[in-house]
Order: C-alpha cells, then structure tokens, then sequence
C-alpha cells in the first residue's frame, strides 16, 4: 500500500491560519477532491473538524487520530495514534484502494513523515499569515517526479514527489 501526503503550502511551509487555509485556489480544492475521492484519509481530530460543513467529504473513509478518548464524530473512524491510523487504512484497501491520503494537520504529517511513499505538494508562491505548518521533511530522500506549474489566481505549483527507495 502507498502511504501518500497531500498539501499545500506557501514557502515558509503555512498550511493553515486559526483552523481554515489562508488562501482560496479552486483549482487546488478540485486537485484534492479528484486526488482523495474513493480512497482513505488519515488526519488530526481538527483538520476533521475543519472540513466543509464539519462533516466527512463523501466517497472516502476518514480515519481521525485523535488522544481524546471519547471523540466520536459521525462518519469517521478514530483511533489513538499514527500506527493504528496505518492499520486501519490497510484493513479497508480492498474497498478503499491501495493508496491512503494523509491530509493534515502539522503534527499528523509530521508523525507520517518517515512512512510516506509520496507527497503531493500545492506550492505556492506567495507568502501567507498562519500558525499551522507543514513539518521540515527530508528533501534528500524524495525525487521530484512531476511539476506542473499554474498562474492563477497567482503562481503555483502541482509537485509530486517520491521517496528514493534504499
């Protein structure tokens, strides 16, 4: 199974601002969208809570990792820490496929840093406000596999990245 991350962020690695992303780019929501539909994603109790509505994005299992024992929340499976948010997206691959998506926030890619197989990077160009940030990850132990640059609503770029097999 392929342990992917997907974000954007601006050059000082700003992910979000007080619970929301710091900037609107169509274009990046619909590359989620498109990206993450009939898989499974992994993410922290607030970037759960964070999404459209407050409610699950439908056609995916959301695996929230959570320390708050009682956290419960409609249409999304909890569990305690990174290694049993791994399992739980390998016991539904058959139904979800074989590639999960961890999606935020900074402490949750941090914690799947060295297990990721991939990163699908929005890059951005210009600077935002925030308090959320992507973590230092190991550039060294990625290639750059494909970049495709967009202009629109400023500079950005779509960038994957694969981890260099040892």
């Amino acid at each position: 199974m392929r342990l992917s991350a997907v974000a954007a962020l601006d050059p000082q690695r700003v992910i979000g601002n007080k619970g929301k992303l710091p900037w609107s780019i169509p274009e990046d929501m619909a590359f989620f969208r498109d990206l993450t539909r009939g898989h499974a994603m992994i993410m922290g109790r607030k970037t759960f809570e964070s999404l459209p509505g407050g409610r699950p994005l439908p056609g995916r299992l959301h695996v929230v990792v959570s320390r708050q024992g009682s956290y419960r929340p409609l249409g999304a499976v909890v569990v305690s820490n990174i290694e049993s948010a791994f399992q739980e997206v390998r016991l539904h691959r058959e139904e979800w496929g074989d590639e999960a998506f961890v999606i935020g926030g900074g402490e949750i890619y941090g914690l799947a840093m060295p297990h990721l197989d991939r990163l699908y990077l929005t890059e951005l160009s210009r600077s935002f406000e925030g308090d959320a940030y992507f973590p230092e990850w190991p550039v060294k132990e990625f290639k750059e596999i494909e970049r495709r640059r967009k202009t629109e609503p400023f500079p950005f770029d779509f960038v994957i990245y694969d981890r260099l097999k040892s």
